[in-house]
């Protein structure tokens, strides 16, 4: 009877052990799947994310900055290599911006400094002031005089940047590879109904009543990565622009026939 006490005893041993050995293999596998399925890939070049860049830069806010800043998956590449036209970004649309309390901070707090530091920013932007004819609203000459010429490339390739993020931050994955973003639209003359549908879009403040940065966006529900966005800077500043499949870019172009 002891025999069969002792034998019983060493069968459920073996059996503890070797459940616990599954146990311990069965759970560094999940580990393994669970690291790699939430493995982060960079919103921009899907190489894996090492950091989050801010969308908008952050620079663009003065202190304190807000809490709701909007953050998504970088590589360290990514994240930096705009960083100068980031700059350029954020003098453009400050100094566009007079009557705003935020912009004259910001000029303040980082431009004013970052130009002392950097001769080559005013230099830069002294390029940009060429002679041009002046005219009013309505068309009326009102002579030459120096007038700033953003350049256009930068302040692009800075605006792809934003909405390649906010795509990222509310479709939960990168913009397809198979789209483009539209050339830019910066405050243009909209019509009242263009105006109507735009304020019908629901409208994201980042920081206090979004006096640095809002923006308002639409998703086709048919093709989610064809979209809408409005984006509007210290409350003066607005950039329109889309994303769209190369393939209706294509289809939309005319023929020789057409032309």
């Amino acid at each position: 009877m002891l025999r069969g006490f002792v034998w019983f005893m060493e069968r459920v041993q073996t059996f503890a052990l070797n459940a616990y050995f599954q146990f311990l293999s069965t759970s560094v596998v999940i580990v393994k799947v669970s690291k790699k399925k939430h493995q982060l890939k960079c919103y921009l070049c899907n190489a894996t994310a090492t950091t989050r860049d801010h969308v908008p830069p952050v620079g663009l806010f003065p202190h304190p900055r807000p809490k709701n800043l909007i953050t998504v998956p970088a590589c360290e590449s990514c994240n930096q290599k705009n960083s100068l036209h980031d700059e350029y970004f954020r003098l453009i649309v400050a100094t566009s911006s007079p009557n705003s309390a935020a912009s004259l901070s910001l000029l303040h707090q980082r431009i004013l400094p970052r130009m002392k530091r950097r001769p080559a920013l005013i230099t830069s932007f002294m390029k940009s002031l060429q002679w041009a004819e002046i005219k009013s609203k309505k068309g009326i000459y009102l002579g030459r005089a120096k007038a700033f010429t953003p350049d256009e490339l930068r302040i692009q390739a800075v605006i792809e940047k934003i909405i390649r993020g906010l795509y990222y931050h509310h479709q939960k994955r990168a913009l397809p590879s198979d789209h483009f973003i539209e050339k830019y639209y910066r405050n243009p003359d909209l019509t009242e109904e263009f105006w109507k549908a735009i304020s019908s879009l629901p409208r994201r403040d980042i920081g206090e009543n979004g006096s640095v940065f809002s923006y308002r966006y639409a998703v086709d529900e048919q093709v989610d990565a064809n979209s809408f966005w409005f984006l509007m800077f210290f409350d003066n500043s607005f950039f329109i622009s889309r994303t769209w499949k190369i393939d209706n870019l294509v289809s939309a172009l005319p023929t020789a026939n057409e032309e």
